[in-house]
């Protein structure tokens, strides 16, 4: 069983392009741009992700 769950959310603060300066930092969970994760949600969904590298 594993000890710990991530959860991976959008925030209306994160951009949906890059930018040079800090966004907005999350409390340890990933936060995306609502775009980016309603194209994600329907990999998720669809059981087509199966992993997702973060950098």
């Amino acid at each position: 069983m594993l000890k710990r769950a991530v959860v991976l959310h959008y925030w209306d603060g994160v951009p949906d392009d890059e930018v040079d300066e800090e966004v907005v930092l999350s409390l340890g969970c990933p936060a995306l741009s609502i775009n980016f994760f309603e194209v994600i949600e329907g990999y998720i969904d669809s059981k087509q992700l199966t992993h997702l590298f973060i950098h």
